[in-house]
């Protein structure tokens, strides 16, 4: 960062020379960046993975001094609800539906882990259209024909590698699953409609009594768990006055 700094300041110098006075709105590499001198007694937080790990270790060790080294709270959120509760409860469900899935023609990909579930509804109504085959303008238009004035609860994207993002995704799923289920009886009935994979899928998975509950299930976990522990995660050093700091986390992750 000191480096690309200097080279703003080069390129300011250079082409901002009839207002100089620019220079002075710029970090100054030479004083600003004695971050050794100013985190000697840091608390350093990363994520729990060993590559995060091993690099707060050598940062830690460039910097000297007593540096406090702690994970990162709303990533230990990810690991013990994304990575334990909602897989263990999608592998359950699994073994519930045995038989019923067995049933399924397999090229339609009907299972139950909720992340599949939950991004294939964002392929299909996500509202930024990110997949060619899906239909969010078809939804949309249907939307204010049909249910002209209803509420509409926003997709979750599923993009990137966010471990509980099917918590997220749940809400939005509970609340629409009336509509989007009238909607794919609607639209695999038009002639040409009927074969699109996508929508028999998503069909097979909101009519089934199972699935759903899994899905409210894991909305009332992001409500009730997910939301607080992102709060704290990311307002801990605001409530000091009220006696909690970082080191009191470890309660919340206990609970």
């Amino acid at each position: 960062m000191k480096t690309t700094m200097i080279e703003v300041r080069e390129v300011v110098k250079r082409e901002c020379k009839e207002n100089p006075e620019y220079l002075g709105l710029l970090a100054d590499p030479e004083k600003d960046f004695d971050y050794k001198e100013k985190m000697k007694n840091a608390m350093l937080i990363s994520d729990s993975c060993s590559t995060a790990l091993k690099g707060k270790r050598i940062f830690s060790s460039r910097l000297g001094g007593t540096n406090i080294q702690l994970d990162c709270f709303n990533h230990m959120g990810c690991i013990f609800l994304g990575e334990s509760i909602a897989k263990a409860l999608s592998s359950h469900i699994t073994v519930i539906l045995h038989d019923s899935l067995s049933e399924i023609d397999p090229k339609l990909r009907v299972n139950a882990p909720m992340v599949n579930f939950a991004r294939a509804i964002d392929k299909e109504f996500s509202a930024g259209a990110n997949y060619p085959k899906g239909d969010w303008e078809l939804y949309h238009g249907w939307m204010r024909i049909y249910h002209s004035g209803a509420v509409m609860f926003p997709v979750e994207s599923m993009h990137g590698a966010r471990q509980y993002v099917m918590f997220s995704a749940a809400i939005g799923i509970w609340c629409n699953q009336e509509y989007f289920l009238e909607f794919l009886d609607f639209v695999l009935k038009i002639p040409g409609k009927q074969n699109n994979i996508l929508r028999q899928n998503l069909f097979c998975l909101l009519s089934s009594v199972e699935i759903m509950a899994q899905v409210r299930l894991l909305g009332m976990f992001h409500l009730a768990f997910v939301m607080p522990m992102r709060y704290l995660a990311g307002t801990t050093h605001l409530h000091k006055k009220y006696g909690w700091g970082v080191f009191h986390m470890s309660k919340v992750v206990t609970m």
